[in-house]
């Protein structure tokens, strides 16, 4: 089975995305089961190949980058690629139906209890259309997987953070930036 992980830009000048790289795709990776074949495309820089032939796409959708995950996701269903969509754009408008319209199945909420979940119904060709977290994860002890990253890069948080019942929480450890300097460290509210 082939996954592709998607991070779509959010305008023509994506200077934000390509400063602070998402942390989300990796930590996917390392929860996909190893049977699983793993791409990673980043918009910012081109590399999605609309002409892919991948099992299974996954997008993480912000919402200012929202209308161009659902034009990608859109060109994939057209070929009778599914699609899911997750991040959080998606958790935060869950029922408003708008993501609905462009994806096989939602993930609202951390994907660490339904991103296994989700995939073992795939190959059973059981998908759900929503995977609903209910755990509350905190990912400050979760490692990702930094080898599907564009060239190997090792991606370290500035700061990542969840969405736990529409309360924002940030979370953190040491880190650098990407341009080398010291990052901003939070502290956990």
């Amino acid at each position: 089975m082939r996954v592709m992980f998607i991070w779509p830009r959010t305008r023509e000048f994506p200077v934000y995305e390509r400063l602070v790289p998402t942390l989300t795709i990796p930590y996917l990776a390392a929860l996909t089961p190893p049977h699983w074949e793993i791409s990673f495309a980043d918009d910012n820089y081109g590399e999605v190949d609309l002409e892919a032939r991948p099992d299974l796409v996954a997008i993480s959708v912000s919402t200012m980058g929202a209308v161009r995950a659902y034009a990608l996701a859109d060109a994939f269903r057209a070929r009778g690629i599914p699609v899911v969509l997750g991040g959080w754009h998606v958790s935060l408008c869950p029922d408003d139906g708008e993501a609905a319209a462009h994806a096989d199945a939602l993930v609202v909420g951390e994907a660490d209890d339904t991103w296994p979940a989700l995939l073992d119904d795939f190959e059973r060709g059981r998908l759900q259309p929503r995977y609903v977290s209910h755990n509350g994860t905190d990912l400050a002890d979760y490692q990702s997987r930094t080898d599907c990253t564009r060239n190997g890069a090792t991606l370290t948080p500035i700061a990542s953070s969840t969405w736990s019942r529409t309360v924002l929480t940030i979370v953190s450890k040491p880190s650098w930036t990407p341009l080398g300097t010291p990052g901003v460290i939070f502290e956990r509210t």
